[in-house]
């Protein structure tokens, strides 16, 4: 029924062609700086890498890796991740975590000591604040508070808020008003 083998190729490298299946087990990589090379041999001319040094986990284009190929960079040792590039997400963008940046940019890397939230573009700028539909008294609240806890009267020092009163004839008509606390009284 056949004979168990357990080779040991030494220092040799090991060529095969086809495909390699590892069954009920780990495959281990070790050495300075290990490394995948993606080599394809399809026609395409981007080839491919993932490497581990420094305790950075990088993948990036080209079968010869460095700083300048890297794509996305997994830093092993503080959790966080860098695309170095566009970040394309097709079903939207959720953050769990706390912020760790006392700024969010978009569109500059220009910053000032009292912004927080940043967005720029060299021509209009547009925020949309929207809702899914529309209809009677369907609102849009822009809030101005302090502390975590839900809007009240305890925390919420002011809004704007724009409020739909009627759709008739397909013509949105609505209101826009600016609210300030003035006290829990």
């Amino acid at each position: 029924a056949g004979t168990k083998i357990s080779p040991d190729f030494g220092s040799q490298n090991i060529v095969t062609t086809g495909d390699a299946t590892i069954t009920g087990g780990d495959l281990t990589l070790s050495g300075a700086f290990p490394k995948f090379l993606f080599i394809d041999v399809a026609g395409s001319d981007l080839d491919s890498y993932i490497i581990n040094n420094a305790n950075v986990l990088a993948l990036g284009k080209t079968n010869s890796p460095s700083p300048s190929n890297d794509i996305l960079l997994l830093k092993l040792s503080d959790k966080s991740a860098q695309f170095k590039g566009n970040l394309d997400v097709d079903a939207g963008l959720d953050v769990t975590g706390n912020l760790t940046s006392s700024k969010v940019l978009i569109g500059t890397t220009v910053t000032n000591t009292n912004d927080v939230l940043i967005v720029s573009d060299p021509g209009d700028v547009f925020m949309s604040i929207r809702s899914d539909a529309a209809a009677d008294n369907t609102r849009q609240f822009l809030d101005f508070g302090t502390g975590t806890g839900d809007r009240s009267s305890t925390n919420q020092t002011a809004s704007i808020r724009a409020s739909i009163h009627s759709q008739s004839g397909g013509t949105l008509k609505s209101d826009l008003i600016f609210q300030t606390n003035s006290g829990n009284s």
